[in-house]
C-alpha cells in the first residue's frame, strides 16, 4: 500500500468521485487525515489541521495492523477525534470546527485487505 491516509471526512460533503481526481482523505476542504507515510497531518492537502494543531506521535505500520479512529459525539465538550494503530494512539485532531456528519475515512494507492469494520455512535 502507498500512501495510506487515515482521518475522517464530513459524509454530507466529501464525494466519493473525489478520487477520480486523485485526491484521497485530507486532501480536500471536507476531510481530515494523518499521512502514513510523511507522519503528517493533512487537511485541504497541506501540512496542517484547521483551527488548531494535531497531536501526532511517530508509528509503524505493516501488514495486519489494527486501525481504529475514534470520533466524538456531536455534542461532546472534548471534540478530539483519536486515530489509533495496533492500539497505540498516534494522532489526536481537533474537530470543534466540524459540526456533523463525520465519518472515519481511509485512502491510499495499492492492494489493501480489509478484515473487519466496526462502527459505533
Amino acid at each position: 500500500m502507498e500512501r495510506m491516509l487515515i482521518g475522517i471526512c464530513n459524509l454530507s460533503k466529501f464525494r466519493k468521485n473525489d478520487s477520480d481526481t486523485g485526491k484521497g482523505v485530507g486532501e480536500d476542504g471536507n476531510s481530515l487525515a494523518v499521512d502514513c507515510c510523511k507522519n503528517t497531518v493533512l487537511f485541504n492537502q497541506e501540512n496542517r489541521q484547521p483551527n488548531s494543531t494535531a497531536t501526532l506521535r511517530k508509528f509503524d505500520m505493516g501488514n495486519g495492523s489494527i486501525i481504529q479512529v475514534n470520533i466524538p459525539e456531536i455534542f461532546s465538550q472534548d471534540r478530539i477525534c483519536s486515530i489509533l494503530v495496533d492500539g497505540g494512539v498516534i494522532a489526536k485532531l481537533d474537530v470543534s470546527a466540524w459540526q456533523k456528519d463525520l465519518r472515519p475515512a481511509f485512502s491510499g494507492k495499492g492492494t489493501m485487505k480489509i478484515k473487519n469494520v466496526i462502527l459505533t455512535y
